[in-house]
């Protein structure tokens, strides 16, 4: 095979590399929004919600307009953008207490809360997003996990949950 049928060696050598630049601590702190975009449109769990979610939820015009993906996207991760948690932190805030704010090994115990806590909580982002975010940026420590890799694990045979909604 000349190359790889659906571009996973971009996402192998530079979409890998780029995403776990961009969720360093520090690279983080200064992220944009524009930033934040492209991380939304590296994560397959976001892109995918991005398709399902109602256009209304992310402030789109709820007609017959049918908007493309990146459009949804766009909206999706302004809407994300704009959010904020009940201990009012923003997208970049969770994800870093999530990826930094303690011990690694009790980092899942902080996604749980990214997911579940309404202090953490921000409206759109899922178990999955933040499972993929965290595969992203610590590949040595945890895999990349959504619902797809949550599906394959399961019918290898892994009593798994799968979160997908």
């Amino acid at each position: 095979m000349a190359s790889a049928p659906t571009n996973e060696d971009v996402a192998i050598n530079v979409t890998a590399l780029r995403l776990q630049e961009m969720l360093k601590e520090d690279a983080l702190r200064q992220l944009s929004q524009s930033d934040f975009r492209q991380v939304a449109g590296d994560v397959h769990a976001m892109i995918e919600f991005s398709r399902r979610v109602s256009n209304s939820m992310v402030g789109l015009q709820t007609s017959e307009i049918k908007y493309s993906i990146p459009e949804k996207l766009d909206a999706l991760s302004e809407h994300i953008w704009k959010a904020k948690s009940d201990n009012g932190s923003r997208v970049t805030d969770v994800i870093r207490h999530i990826l930094y704010g303690g011990p690694d090994d009790l980092l899942p115990e902080r996604l749980w809360e990214a997911v579940a806590d309404p202090k953490w909580k921000l409206e759109c982002m899922g178990i999955s997003a933040y499972g993929e975010l965290v595969g992203w940026a610590m590949p040595d420590k945890f895999p990349p996990r959504n619902g797809r890799t949550s599906k394959a694990l399961r019918s290898l045979g892994y009593d798994v949950q799968v979160h997908v909604s």
